[in-house]
């Protein structure tokens, strides 16, 4: 009979392993070989990406919001001129002496004795302007101004405030005024290159020259409204 525990010399036989025992090495041997690798592999850290928020922002969007401009009105002063010996200047507006910016405006005049009109006009941004220059006028009749056909039409303007006109009837033709003392002018409306100021020395000076029987003056206020 084979015997497979054989000695050789004084050498130990060697034990028959056991399946079980075998099992169990191998497991030892692979728990073994796991904590080597586990040991020689590297460490993974995990880093948390940080994540970009947009966050919306409201944008103002900027509103017009419509403004009403006022316009300034320049201070002037409005003399009240009247003068008359031998005959009478009247003068009204139409349809009335207040009136609202963009609203039409005629002057009406009439003087008791034939002469010749000139009207100037002062408004409420001080400006002086001669409407009628020596417009031969009969006497009791009741002129128009503008005229009809003239192609001139009064529009009211602001600033709103107090203007005035003048109506001067002389028996000769009023000459006082020269080239340079006119801006511009057409249809025979003269802007004049004088504040009011001035304007009043200058007729002042005039009515010394003339004899005050052939002088008449009267004065008309308007009031400009804006709504």
């Amino acid at each position: 009979m084979h015997n497979s525990f054989l000695k050789h010399g004084n050498e130990p036989a060697p034990r028959p392993i056991r399946k079980g025992a075998a099992k169990f090495g191998g497991l030892l041997g692979a728990v073994g070989l796991f904590a080597v690798l586990s040991a020689c592999s590297p460490e993974v850290v995990y880093v948390e990406k940080p994540v970009e928020v947009i966050v919306e922002v409201p944008v103002e969007v900027p509103v017009e919001v419509p403004v009403e401009v006022l316009v300034e009105r320049p201070e002037c002063e409005l003399r009240d001129l009247s003068a008359s010996l031998k005959f009478v200047t009247e003068a009204w507006a139409v349809p009335d002496q207040e009136m609202n910016v963009g609203e039409t405006l005629s002057l009406q005049m009439r003087v008791s004795s034939a002469s010749y009109m000139t009207v100037f006009y002062v408004s409420t941004s001080c400006k002086v302007h001669r409407l009628l220059h020596n417009e031969p006028v009969p006497a009791g009749q009741i002129i128009d101004f503008p005229g009809r056909g003239s192609g001139i039409q009064m529009v009211v303007k602001p600033p709103a405030g107090e203007e005035a006109f003048y109506f001067v009837a002389t028996r000769q033709k009023l000459i006082f005024l020269s080239n340079t003392d006119i801006l511009r002018e057409a249809n025979g409306i003269a802007r004049l290159d004088m504040i009011p100021n001035q304007f009043y020395e200058r007729l002042e000076q005039a009515q010394g020259r003339i004899n005050p029987d052939e002088w008449s003056i009267t004065t008309l206020k308007t009031s400009v409204l804006q709504h």
